[in-house]
């Protein structure tokens, strides 16, 4: 009996040994080095231009006049980029009875394909801040 107990002993104590070894076989084994390479935004480049605006014309600028904008997002990289844009409406706000209204003091409309962010869309006194995406909703 004590001859079964001795081998069943020294064959368990043999797999913890070679179990300890393997692992420790496949926590040390190493390979040639391996480099990961990443680029990021070298190859994104974004450019805000605003070619047919002239700003002699936005001086002196008072109500019901017209200055023509036309803010163009150009991507000018190699690689395919979402594109955001953030507007920022200045407001005035009339004080009234209720507790007041913001009235913008500027209107624009957007060319196809742009479309707003309504649920990032904030409002404080002095300014109404939207953010517009390219693509589609």
């Amino acid at each position: 009996m004590k001859k079964k107990k001795l081998i069943v002993a020294i064959i368990v104590l043999a797999i913890v040994i070679a179990l300890i070894g393997g692992i420790l076989a496949y926590f040390t084994h190493t390979t040639n080095t391996l480099t990961n390479t990443f680029t990021v935004g070298k190859n994104v480049v974004i450019t805000l231009t605003e070619p047919n605006f002239d700003p002699l014309k936005a001086q002196g600028l008072s109500f019901g006049k017209t200055v023509d904008k036309d803010p163009t997002v150009t991507n000018t990289g190699k690689n395919n980029a979402y594109v955001f844009v953030k507007v920022e409406v200045p407001t005035y706000h009339k004080y009234t009875s209720e507790g007041g209204k913001d009235f913008p003091l500027f209107t624009y409309t957007l060319n196809d394909g742009w479309y707003e962010l309504t649920s990032l869309q904030t409002n404080d006194i002095g300014n109404d801040v939207h953010i517009y995406a390219y693509g589609s909703a």
